[in-house]
């Protein structure tokens, strides 16, 4: 049953590795990408790992944890790893380039020096969904 316009729709979150069709279809359904507007300044973190497998894994479940807590307050809107496993990229939503900074410093991965995060403003020109 789907809820009505004004229910709140839960999050469903994919998980690492392969996600089954019913998993992908569950995510996009819940995803809030629709509401990103033509003319937006959007702020994309990329990210390097600089440590090995075993830090990023004593980490992740804490970096997962403030993703989703960015995602639930709106301010997360993308998030993934790179497939050669070096990094990843996330899409945010703030209000300067200062909050965009203070946010990325927060996430684990960040503050515990196993990624480095570069940050740009972007504006949307074009929306094709």
């Amino acid at each position: 049953m789907k809820p009505n316009a004004n229910s709140r729709r839960r999050h469903q979150p994919l998980t690492y590795g392969n996600p089954s069709e019913q998993d992908l279809l569950a995510h996009e359904e819940s995803c809030s990408v629709m509401s990103v507007k033509e003319g937006q300044t959007l702020f994309i973190d990329t990210r390097r790992f600089v440590v090995g497998e075993d830090r990023i894994k004593e980490h992740r479940p804490k970096h997962k944890e403030y993703l989703i807590g960015l995602r639930d307050s709106g301010k997360l809107l993308l998030a993934g790893r790179f497939s050669d496993n070096s990094g990843g990229l996330i899409i945010l939503r703030a209000s300067s380039m200062e909050e965009a900074i203070e946010i990325s410093k927060k996430d684990p991965y960040v503050s515990n020096r196993l990624q480095k995060s570069e940050i740009i403003a972007w504006q949307l020109l074009y929306v094709g969904l």
